[in-house]
C-alpha cells in the first residue's frame, strides 16, 4: 500500500512548487482544480505516450512477461480471440515463474458473460494452477489464493430487469468501465478494452506511467471495486456480492469504501499552499519532479463525483486564449459540460466519431440505430453552439478513417499564445516581462528551458469517461489528469493529439444534410427518452 506520512508531505510540498510554476507561466492555478484528488508527483520521463494499438498490445504483453510481484487488470471485458488467449497464457506463465505473484482481474459481469465463450470462461483458466501448458491440456490441480477474478454487477440491474432486458441491452443500466493495466510498478491507463479490435484498428489512447505510488493507488482501487463485485470461482460459477440484492445498503457500503480508499492515499484536503514558500522543494538532482498525476474517480451511482467536479472546474476556468481539444467516441455531453464549454472563455475543438467510424455501425437489431442517436445529439449541440454565438471558438469535428473505428476519449489543454510586449526584458512567455523571467528561473532549476510554449499542451485527461450521461451517472469510471512542464512529455502529448485529429473533418451545416445523416422521426423521438442510457 502507498506509504503516507513524511513521504506524502514531501510530495505535497513538491506539488505546491509545481503549482507555482503554472501560475507564473500564465496558466491559472491549474493543480488547484484537482484538489479533491490524490496527487502524485514525478518526473515526466516516467510517463510514456503509446502511439498505436500495436504498441499498446506489445507493451501489455511485455509488462506481463516482466512482472514479478503483481498483475492487476481492469477492463470492461476480455475478448475471446487469439490475442486474448495470449494474454491469459502469459499471465499463467507469470504465475508459474513467480509462484507468489498477485493477480487481480476486474471485468463487468453483464458484458463479461455475454456469449458462450466469454470473459468469464476465458478467465476461469487463471483459477486453475499449474503449468500453463498442462492447463491447456485439460489437467487441473487446484486453486491459488493469490489470484482473484471479480465481475462487477450493478444492483440497479434487478432480476426483473434481467428478464426483460436481454444481452446486450441489459448493459445500458450500468457497468464498470475502468481500463487500467498494471504490472509491478508500471501501469497503462487507457480507454481501450482487452479485445482484438483495440489491438488492431480501433483508434484509442494509452499512457504508461512508471510510479509505485500511482500503481499502489490503482491496485487499491481495483481491490475496492472488486470487494463490491461478484466472484468467479474455479468451476466457472459466479458468487454474487452479499449485499447485491439490497441496493441501498450496497451503495452506502460502496461509497464508504471509496472514500476510505481516497483517504488512504493521501490527505486530499491538505492545504498545499502552506508549503508554497519552500524553496527546498524545487526540483533538483536528488528530488526531480516536473509532473503531477491526479486520479479522478466518477461513480455517480455511488455518490462519487470527483471527476465530474474537476472536469467542469477545468473547463469553466480555462484562461482566455487557451485551447482545449476534447474527444469522445460517443457524443452525449451532459448539460453541465455543454454549459461550461459555452460559458468558458477558451476555445474548444470537440472530436467525435462519424457514423462510419462508430463501433455500433452495422450492429443487429435496435443497436444498429445507435449511430443515428449520436448524430441527433451532435446536431443538437451544433445548433446550441450556433444559437449561443460561440461558433467562433467552439467547433465540432468528426473522425473518419477507412476500416477504423473511433474510441478516443479525453482532453488536451493548451495555454494561451504569447502576449506581444515592447519591454526590453520581455520573453516569448505566456505572461511576458518579469513573470516570464521568473518562469525561466524556475525552469532553469528544473533543468528545463524557457516558459510554456502555447503550441504544446500543459495537461491532459485520459481514461475511461466519455463525458456523457452514462459516464457521469451510471458507470464506474476513472481517468487521470496529468499536469506537466516537461518538454518531452508535452511534445509527446501534442503528437498524440495531432495523430487523433489528423483524420478529422470540421462539422458544418451541410454535414447533417447528407443522405447518410438523415435521422428518422422515431429515432429522433426515441433519443429524447433514451439519451440518459448513453
Amino acid at each position: 500500500m502507498y506509504r503516507v506520512g513524511a513521504q506524502f508531505k514531501t510530495k505535497c510540498m513538491i506539488a505546491a512548487q509545481v503549482s507555482k510554476r503554472f501560475i507564473m507561466s500564465g496558466v491559472s492555478s491549474a493543480p488547484a482544480k484537482f484538489t479533491n484528488a490524490p496527487c502524485f508527483s514525478m518526473h515526466g520521463k516516467n510517463i510514456r505516450v503509446l502511439e498505436s494499438p500495436t504498441e499498446f498490445y506489445d507493451s501489455l504483453i511485455r509488462n506481463i512477461r516482466n512482472a514479478e510481484t503483481r498483475i492487476v487488470l481492469a477492463s470492461l471485458y476480455l475478448g475471446n480471440g487469439p490475442k486474448e488467449d495470449v494474454i491469459v497464457d502469459e499471465i499463467r506463465i507469470a504465475m508459474d515463474r513467480c509462484p507468489g505473484i498477485k493477480v487481480r482481474v476486474l471485468v463487468d459481469q453483464t458484458r463479461g458473460t455475454r456469449g458462450k465463450k466469454s470473459s468469464a470462461t476465458m478467465l476461469t483458466q487463471l483459477l486453475s494452477p499449474g503449468d500453463a501448458r498442462t492447463v491447456q491440456a485439460g489437467q487441473d490441480h487446484g486453486s491459488k489464493d493469490n489470484v482473484t477474478v471479480k465481475l462487477f454487477h450493478t444492483p440497479k440491474l434487478t432480476p426483473l430487469m434481467r428478464r426483460v432486458l436481454k444481452p446486450p441491452l441489459n448493459e445500458v443500466i450500468g457497468l464498470t468501465h475502468i481500463k487500467v493495466y498494471l504490472c509491478d510498478d508500471a501501469i497503462i491507463v487507457s480507454g481501450a478494452n482487452l479485445s482484438q479490435d483495440y489491438f488492431d484498428k480501433r483508434h484509442d489512447r494509452y499512457i504508461e506511467i512508471a510510479d509505485a505510488g500511482v500503481c499502489d493507488f490503482f491496485e487499491d482501487l481495483v481491490e475496492t471495486v472488486g470487494s463490491m463485485s461478484s466472484t468467479l470461482t474455479r468451476s466457472g460459477a459466479i458468487e454474487p456480492h452479499p449485499c447485491h440484492a439490497h441496493a441501498r445498503q450496497f451503495v452506502s457500503e460502496a461509497h464508504s469504501k471509496v472514500e476510505a480508499l481516497l483517504d488512504r492515499h493521501g490527505d486530499s484536503s491538505l492545504d498545499q499552499s502552506q508549503y508554497s514558500g519552500r524553496e527546498d522543494c524545487v526540483s533538483s538532482d536528488d528530488n526531480p519532479t516536473d509532473t503531477l498525476v491526479y486520479p479522478l474517480l466518477q461513480m455517480g451511482a455511488w455518490g462519487i463525483t470527483h471527476d465530474q467536479t474537476a472536469t467542469i472546474e477545468l473547463i469553466r476556468t480555462m484562461d482566455p486564449g487557451s485551447h482545449a481539444w476534447l474527444a469522445t467516441g460517443y457524443f452525449n455531453l451532459i448539460p453541465a459540460y455543454s454549459r461550461a464549454i459555452l460559458d468558458s472563455k477558451a476555445a474548444f475543438s470537440i472530436l467525435t466519431a462519424s457514423p462510419q467510424a462508430n463501433g455500433f455501425l452495422g450492429a443487429r437489431g435496435i443497436m444498429g440505430h445507435i449511430p443515428a442517436v449520436y448524430t441527433k445529439l451532435a446536431h443538437e449541440f451544433f445548433a446550441q453552439v450556433e444559437a449561443s454565438a460561440c461558433a467562433d471558438r467552439v467547433a465540432l469535428f468528426e473522425y473518419t478513417r477507412r476500416q477504423w473505428t473511433f474510441h478516443v476519449k479525453g482532453l488536451w489543454a493548451y495555454p494561451p499564445p504569447p502576449v506581444a510586449t515592447t519591454d526590453v526584458g520581455a520573453t516569448d512567455g505566456a505572461l511576458g516581462g518579469e513573470a516570464s523571467t521568473v518562469m525561466q528561473e524556475m525552469r532553469r532549476k528544473l533543468g528545463g528551458g524557457g516558459p510554456l510554449e502555447a503550441q504544446l499542451p500543459w495537461m491532459t485527461l485520459i481514461g475511461s469517461p466519455n463525458f456523457g450521461y452514462r459516464s457521469v451517472h451510471r458507470d464506474i469510471e476513472c481517468q487521470v489528469a496529468i499536469v506537466t512542464t516537461n518538454q518531452h512529455l508535452r511534445e509527446s502529448l501534442h503528437r498524440e493529439k495531432e495523430s487523433v485529429y489528423e483524420h478529422s473533418t470540421k462539422v458544418v451545416h451541410e454535414t447533417f444534410r447528407a443522405a447518410d445523416r438523415v435521422v428518422k422521426v422515431w429515432e429522433a423521438v426515441a433519443t429524447r427518452f433514451i439519451r440518459s442510457f448513453f
